[in-house]
């Protein structure tokens, strides 16, 4: 039976996944997840969503996603989006039951506090070479 080809495996579950499973990140408890539910300033937070992307070929799609690093400042939050980041660019090769990455490049954090309430963010965009397991 051939797989359905149209369909492709949940990036953003994989990318919540390899960032949770970071050693690197570790060190500094911070919650990964999809949305903002639950979150309070000035918890450390890293949201991870789906904002685009095209597909290459037949099986493979490039995904873009959005990660916004919240954290109690901005030194912090910059520490902590670098460090992503970096784990990110080697995500080459992961797998999982359903989705294997073929290459990941984020850009630089970049600092967008919010003006208003002074809540520290960090913003970096990801592009994920994937394909279905």
């Amino acid at each position: 039976m051939q797989p359905d080809l149209a369909v492709h495996p949940d990036e953003v579950v994989a990318v919540i996944d390899f960032l949770e499973a970071s050693t690197r990140l570790s060190e500094f408890d911070v919650h990964v997840a999809g949305d903002l539910k639950g979150w309070h300033a000035p918890e450390k937070w890293i949201i991870v969503q789906t904002t685009g992307g095209s597909f290459e070929g037949k099986r493979t799609a490039i995904s873009q996603l959005d990660l916004n690093v919240y954290a109690p400042s901005k030194p912090l939050a910059a520490k902590i989006a670098r460090t992503a980041a970096a784990d990110l660019r080697s995500m080459a090769n992961y797998t999982t039951s359903d989705i294997v990455i073929i290459r990941a490049e984020p850009s630089w954090p970049a600092d967008i506090t919010d003006p208003i309430n002074s809540n520290p963010r960090y913003v970096f965009d990801l592009n994920l070479w994937i394909r279905p397991n």
